[in-house]
């Protein structure tokens, strides 16, 4: 029996193709980004939105704010579908 890291060097030294199970993962991490300049409350997306919505309304920020739904899309669009 050998390790996952030796099949995968193997393979590779082989030029064969590495199976998807042997492919290491790498985690999904979200925490605070820094370009998150606005600072909405992403615990509570709805109020977020909403807090979004008001500002481009208003004409506040408009750039950080079309940055930002960009940003904040990108963490829970993901889950929707």
């Amino acid at each position: 029996m050998m390790s996952v890291e030796e099949f995968r060097r193997l393979k590779t030294l082989a030029r064969e193709e590495i199976p998807l199970e042997a492919i290491a993962r790498q985690p999904t991490v979200f925490g605070h980004e820094p370009d998150d300049v606005l600072g909405y409350p992403e615990h509570d997306p709805v109020e977020a939105v909403h807090h979004m919505a008001k500002d481009a309304a208003a004409g506040i920020n408009q750039d950080l704010v079309r940055r930002e739904a960009e940003r904040f899309a990108k963490h829970f669009v993901r889950g929707a579908k």
